[in-house]
């Protein structure tokens, strides 16, 4: 039954989702300095992740599919061209 259940890619991208949640919440109350940075980066690796489970509820929607793959096309082009010219503005 939990194999079954982590055959899905995006159960086992929601289950990496809460435990990065847990971890930079744990971080977050450390009273170190090296903790608290630690924890912003494990947010924002956890926000983008929940980023991606969001543009996949939305593709089922009929009116907002075409408009994601057109947006996902241009987020690619750009970040192509932005690695040919050595910038990393969206990375």
């Amino acid at each position: 039954m939990i194999a079954s259940y982590f055959a899905v890619f995006w159960n086992v991208l929601d289950c990496l989702a809460l435990v990065l949640f847990v971890v930079a919440i744990g971080l977050r109350w450390m009273p170190s300095v090296e903790c608290f940075c630690a924890a912003r980066i494990v947010l924002a690796v956890d926000l983008s992740l929940w980023f991606l489970r969001l543009l996949d509820i939305f593709a089922a929607v009929k009116r907002l599919g075409p408009k994601l793959i057109m947006i996902g096309e241009m987020v690619n082009r750009y970040m192509h061209i932005d690695l040919q010219t050595n910038h990393v503005s969206f990375l």
